[in-house]
């Protein structure tokens, strides 16, 4: 029997949030799986007109997950046909015996990099993000069950992947890959929230789930600093909640003192970042959004339509 209602506690510094149902009798899957010295090239992962690697996942429901690689020609061929009846789904199909997850791979990406693109393409598909909580840190792939139960023999497998580039390490907790959910009080939703050590006036707050949000109605999220003329304070606000005159609905804003910057790349380790701007979508790329304006790692810009001033216009195009 889980709890009734939805709990707060405080334990090992943490602040948690219980959903209810938590604590319920049964068991869960958890997973780590290591990409340490995985990369990609025309022999590893997704070969060019050659079976694409992939490995796969399988619940106590017997819903499984087939996880394959793609590269960015699409010319790796979808591996298909077997007895775990879902192989023979194609791109990011699912139904409820199963669900195919394409991760498409850029040219010379290293282990983390693939982990972190892994764990993205697993989460946005519908038929993952309902059955597993799917995280990653560098080189290391988390994956929890959301369901109960004793998972199948075969719950994980690595064998269809290929390359000796490509090394796993399933860690295994519990008899049968599983933990006791009673263990796993704080849900989905735990957040910490700390002060920082060393620097007591300096708050700490960590949302380690990314289905995670915050939300404030009718109010904004601000930045000030000490010295407001000397720095900038800045604040995000949400469309003026009143008929102005603008078109509808009235568009959030971003509010400074002074100007504003964005610093793409401020590591200095990429050499293909890029400013875009899309319409008619919530994921950038994603039809049927439209790509509409593109300010390029050397400072070109690409417009879809003209840019305008009070003695004419210029069309669309690279500047």
């Amino acid at each position: 029997m889980g709890l009734s209602n939805n709990k707060t506690i405080i334990s090992d510094g943490k602040l948690l949030f219980i959903p209810s149902a938590s604590g319920d009798a049964g068991s869960i899957q958890k997973y780590a799986v290591t990409m340490s010295g995985a990369f990609v090239s025309e022999s590893i992962l997704a070969t060019a007109n050659t079976t694409a690697s992939f490995w796969y996942l399988r619940t106590p429901g017997r819903h499984s997950t087939k996880i394959f690689y793609q590269n960015t020609a699409s010319s790796a061929v979808e591996p298909t046909g077997s007895t775990l009846n879902l192989l023979n789904f194609n791109q990011q199909s699912f139904d409820s015996t199963g669900s195919v997850v394409r991760v498409v791979l850029q040219p010379g990406m290293t282990g983390s990099a693939i982990v972190k693109q892994t764990a993205v393409s697993m989460r946005i598909h519908p038929g993952v993000k309902d059955r597993y909580t799917i995280s990653s840190s560098g080189d290391n792939l988390f994956i929890d069950s959301v369901y109960t139960g004793v998972p199948p023999a075969d719950d994980i497998s690595f064998t269809y992947m290929t390359g000796s580039g490509f090394s796993y390490n399933v860690i295994q907790s519990g008899s049968l890959n599983t933990t006791s959910r009673a263990n796993q009080l704080s849900g989905s939703a735990t957040v910490r929230i700390s002060l920082q050590e060393g620097a007591p006036d300096r708050l700490d707050t960590a949302m380690p789930d990314s289905r995670s949000f915050m939300n404030v109605v009718d109010g904004f999220f601000g930045v000030s600093v000490t010295e407001a003329l000397t720095g900038s304070n800045i604040s995000m606000h949400g469309g003026i909640p009143l008929d102005i005159g603008f078109p509808l609905p009235n568009p959030a804003y971003i509010k400074t003192v002074g100007g504003f910057d964005i610093l793409m790349d401020n590591a200095n380790a990429h050499d293909d970042t890029k400013f875009r701007i899309f319409k008619d979508t919530g994921i950038a790329g994603i039809s049927p959004g439209t790509e509409i304006l593109t300010l390029d790692n050397d400072g070109n810009l690409s417009v879809a339509g003209t840019i305008s001033n009070v003695s004419g216009s210029v069309d669309g195009g690279s500047f």
